[in-house]
């Protein structure tokens, strides 16, 4: 029961008391009624200063609250970025400060054949003279048979990939939607004709698919310049 309810059934008995007729041959009636009269007045006063203090006062001011929207890029191309579904145009560089790339197709960095065995890793951001493709920034490695990531095929340092069934040139890479960090399976190279990776220093490396077996990916390779080259 709220402050002004229980006034209110106060004010109520004081006027019940007030009411009730003299007792006779006694003197009770006066106490009845100046004990009445001194309830219905503390009522009176209960009601007005309870409805001051216990009534809801607005506040000062509305409290406002936002939601951003977050997102990485993942699942991107390299020419857009997705956040909570919507697509916007990928800034000048990516958040390593390397250059993005570009709309336009630029010229061929690197172009050759790529064997990568069991238990070991391709860097393809190595220049053309390096046809081994060994470098210090992998970006590329398949599982070593017999440990729990044998025949998983994992980028690294934060390259990219996805498969397509489209030629592989820089047109079908750049346009490509669905890029991921994530590790996965030899088996997904089996039923695609192209493998499109952003390296890790932010080069497209379109990757046609040769053979793709547990122990050993072939491709051949083209890794394209940046716009800053």
């Amino acid at each position: 029961m709220s402050f002004a309810e229980w006034a209110a059934l106060i004010a109520a008995i004081a006027a019940v008391v007030v009411a009730i007729p003299a007792i006779p041959d006694t003197p009770a009636r006066p106490y009845w009624i100046s004990g009445g009269a001194a309830l219905l007045v503390l009522a009176v006063i209960l009601g007005a200063v309870g409805s001051e203090i216990f009534s809801p006062k607005p506040p000062d001011r509305l409290a406002t609250t936002s939601q951003g929207a977050g997102g990485d890029s993942v699942g991107s191309s390299p020419g857009s970025q997705r956040s909570s579904g919507a697509t916007r145009s990928s800034p000048s560089t990516d958040d390593s400060g390397s250059v993005n790339p570009s709309p336009t197709e630029p010229g061929i960095r690197h172009e050759g054949s790529l064997l990568l065995v069991a238990g070991n890793a391709a860097d393809l951001d190595v220049p053309s003279d390096n046809p081994r493709w060994e470098g210090s920034g992998y970006d590329i490695y398949l599982g070593r048979p017999g440990y729990n990531n044998e025949g998983m095929i994992e980028p690294n340092y934060g390259a990219r990939w996805a498969t397509s069934n489209d030629a592989a040139d820089y047109n079908t890479c750049f346009h490509l939607q669905g890029y991921r960090t994530s590790s996965f399976e030899y088996t997904l190279l089996q039923r695609a004709k192209t493998l499109c990776m952003i390296t890790n220093t932010g080069r497209i490396a379109a990757m046609s698919i040769q053979s793709a077996a547990r122990d050993e990916l072939r491709f051949n390779v083209k890794v394209y310049l940046r716009g800053n080259e």
